[in-house]
Parts: structure tokens; C-alpha cells; sequence
């Protein structure tokens, strides 16, 4: 089930029943001539659909951008940094903690 597919009475009921959110990191970078820029997002975010399928697990919104600095000068990548990166995730996990998340999981596409 998808979060923002969800009502506020939705989540309450999720979270008071079970704690668990997944979601997915990718990132938007150069893979050379022969590949997309979005594959360390494409293919995470197909697993979330596969997962979606077989669990009732909470999933959050994919974050679509990852930390990629050594790759910006190619067209079309985008990189938030390290130090951004871990203040979106920071700041996701805790927004979800506050409603009653306790364990996450993370699926990493790059």
C-alpha cells in the first residue's frame, strides 16, 4: 500500500496496527551512452511494485535523487550531495517516526 495513496485515517490505522515503512533511493545520473540516467531509480522503484503486490507493508514515495558530485558534469545528472541526501532521509524517517514507524527499510538502486 502507498502512502500518498493513503487518507490521514488510513496511516493512523496502518500505524497502529504495524511500524514498518519501505522505500527506495535512486538517483538520476550519467550511466553511459549505452544506459538511462534514472536506472538506480527505475529498477527499485519496479521492485517496489512487485513488493506491493505480495505485502501489505507501508511504502513511501521513492526519493528520485541520490549523492552523485563525481557525476555532475554529465548532462541530465542531478545530485543532491551527501550531506543533503541524509537530511531528506533524516528528516522522512523522522516525520514517519512521529506517526508510528519504527523499522525501515531502505532499497537502494545505486
Amino acid at each position: 500500500m502507498r502512502l500518498e495513496r493513503m487518507s490521514c485515517e488510513a496511516a493512523k490505522s496502518y500505524f497502529a496496527k504495524d511500524d514498518t515503512v519501505i522505500f527506495a533511493i535512486g538517483s538520476i545520473e550519467n550511466h553511459g551512452s549505452h544506459n538511462v540516467l534514472g536506472v538506480d531509480y527505475i529498477i527499485p522503484t519496479h521492485l517496489l511494485d512487485l513488493i506491493e503486490k505480495q505485502s501489505d507493508v507501508l511504502i513511501a514515495p521513492p526519493i528520485p535523487y541520490g549523492a552523485c558530485d563525481t557525476l555532475a558534469d554529465f548532462p541530465g545528472t542531478v545530485s543532491l550531495g551527501q550531506d543533503v541526501l541524509c537530511m531528506v532521509i533524516n528528516k522522512i524517517v523522522e516525520g514517519l517516526y512521529n506517526h508510528g514507524a519504527r523499522r525501515f527499510l531502505f532499497l537502494n538502486g545505486h
